[in-house]
């Protein structure tokens, strides 16, 4: 290629044709095999763009100056990322940095089996097994050799293997719906859940849900509300110890419920938290006043609200409380009962006879249950009428 030729075209041959999916820096590396070169680093700097790095702006750019098909540009427009600040924008999509990778090349050996080219959706990291073919995504030959991106083909490996050899469609069992709904989001598929939460935001969902459960996020995510908050107070309480939870959501959930990342348009975050607060209030003590504005339920009882619920004198279910271990004394005379916890109260003071019911059960007069007392052999609560 003549050196005026490849300021203005960066490929001498650009009878390529674009496969669906395909981002610029796929295309490019194709157009870099398709001339013959085995490194797309050095073909790059060679026309004078980034080669140690993939800058898909750049490519997208050095392939616009070829005279390819208003459609072939328009959906490598598209499929590409740009970034934007502290994101990618794909189309009408959007992903946060850490969501994408192009450090190496991942694939599925099925898909490029059926045809030699990149798809964009590979490069999510979330991304991990073929919706179509139920086979997990690959980042080496089968003789255990990595492709990286200065590789431009897609039909051998350096190691000069086969990059579809060891093709297992069906071998995965993991779910699969995040990555067919990555997928469709990418290729405007309609009908698909959460179509109006921008993409980044949806996936910082699912991590968040799948790191919390130890699950899969996006199946979380999109469960019906009860059973996602269900899910979320059962897994609160196997992994955060009682006591914890009596002493408030903070301490117990730390950045889950601090109520920071919610003023990004379209966030999930105020939604996730409040799905978080309304689990732990199942199961844990809620404080009033910081989150009454939040209208969650409350779940636990004051000790007056225990009393009344009771239908007994406030000092004397203290007393009564203290000396069962019923409820949650953080300091002081603070009292805080869980639902459980008043059902408990509720059994024991029903339990209670008084000293006057005691004769014609016993036979022994009420000033003698006083020896019993003293001795250990019974016990007696006052106060609570």
């Amino acid at each position: 290629m003549q050196i005026e030729n490849a300021l203005a075209r960066p490929f001498s041959r650009w009878d390529v044709a674009h496969g669906r999916g395909e981002s610029a820096y796929g295309y490019f590396a194709r157009l870099v095999a398709n001339e013959g070169h085995s490194s797309l680093r050095v073909y790059a700097n060679e026309i004078g763009i980034n080669g140690r790095n993939l800058v898909p702006e750049e490519m997208l750019a050095a392939i616009r100056r070829l005279p390819l098909s208003v459609k072939t540009i328009s959906d490598l427009e598209r499929w590409t990322p740009i970034r934007d600040g502290s994101l990618y924008r794909i189309g009408a999509e959007t992903a946060r940095l850490k969501q994408m990778s192009m450090t190496t090349r991942r694939w599925c050996r099925s898909c490029l089996r059926e045809a030699r080219h990149h798809r964009v959706w590979w490069d999510f990291t979330a991304y991990r097994t073929c919706p179509t073919h139920c086979e997990a995504l690959v980042g080496r030959t089968v003789r255990g050799g990595m492709v990286r991106w200065h590789w431009p083909h897609f039909d051998v490996g350096p190691d000069g293997m086969d990059l579809a050899v060891g093709a297992e469609p069906g071998s995965s069992a993991v779910p699969i719906g995040l990555e067919r709904f990555i997928e469709g989001r990418l290729t405007g598929d309609v009908g698909l859940p959460l179509s109006d939460v921008p993409l980044n935001h949806v996936l910082d969902a699912v991590d968040t849900l799948g790191t919390f459960l130890e699950d899969d996020g996006f199946v979380a995510l999109t469960m019906p509300q009860d059973d996602l908050r269900d899910r979320l107070a059962e897994r609160i309480r196997d992994t955060v110890p009682e006591e914890k939870r009596r002493r408030g959501v903070h301490g117990s959930l730390g950045h889950l419920v601090d109520g920071s990342g919610g003023e990004e348009p379209g966030s999930l975050r105020p939604w996730l938290e409040r799905q978080f607060l309304e689990a732990f209030a199942e199961v844990g003590r809620i404080g009033r006043k910081r989150f009454s504005h939040a209208g969650i339920e409350r779940r636990d009882f004051t000790l007056a609200e225990a009393a009344t619920e009771l239908g007994v004198n406030k000092k004397g279910l203290s007393r009564f409380a203290k000396r069962l271990s019923i409820g949650h004394t953080p300091w002081k005379d603070a009292h805080s009962f869980s639902r459980e916890d008043v059902e408990a109260l509720r059994a024991k003071v029903a339990d209670l006879i008084t000293l006057r019911e005691t004769i014609p059960i016993t036979g022994i007069p009420g000033h003698e249950f006083r020896f019993l007392e003293r001795a250990g052999y019974i016990d007696s609560h006052s106060g609570l009428r």
